[in-house]
């Protein structure tokens, strides 16, 4: 009989298996924590209370905007206004007549070669006693409350700032609880 080795070579089992793989973090077959689905909750209610408050500021502004109508300052009275339009003052292409609910918005503005000084002597004299003047910084304003709650007329006098030269900027504005005459 052959003599055998002392230490035979170890035989290969072609049939060896291998551990499943490990997972890192949370294996699939395990459920999220508590945690991160108080985290995802409130997450997406904070999407969904944003979501509410743009489509509320949306519909706010699409509001005023088909609340308002521009037009041309020419088309303003002193019965519109408010207060007497400066004498000789060119209307400008600029206006805007504004409703919502019960009060009712007038812009007009004007253009005048006087000076600013003539043209707040002219307001303060139109504006009365009740008036409130205020000048900062080469404007001046002319506030005057009506005796009807929330109504007001304010004209703002200042120099032009377009380019036109020596002229006065006349802005008139009139809050007012209903629609004024047209």
């Amino acid at each position: 009989m052959p003599d055998q080795p002392e230490n035979p070579a170890p035989q290969m089992n072609t049939q060896q298996s291998y551990p499943p793989p490990q997972y890192v973090g949370v294996p699939p077959s395990q459920p999220r924590s508590n945690s991160m689905k108080i985290v995802l909750i409130i997450g997406a209610v904070f999407i969904v209370i944003c979501l509410i408050c743009g489509g509320i500021v949306g519909f706010g502004i699409w509001r005023a905007t088909k609340s308002m109508h521009r037009v041309s300052s020419d088309t303003f009275t002193a019965s519109d206004l408010g207060i007497a339009i400066y004498p000789g003052a060119t209307p400008s292409k600029m206006g805007m007549r504004m409703q919502m609910g019960n009060r009712t918005m007038i812009n007009a503005f004007y253009l005048t070669p006087d000076s600013t000084d003539q043209v707040t002597a002219f307001y303060k004299d139109k504006a009365g006693p009740n008036a409130r003047i205020t000048t900062l910084a080469n404007v001046t304003r002319i506030h005057v409350p009506t005796s009807v709650g929330g109504e007001s007329v304010t004209v703002e006098i200042a120099p032009s700032t377009d380019g036109s030269g020596n002229k006065t900027r006349i802005n008139i504005v009139r809050v007012s609880l209903a629609a004024p005459s047209n």
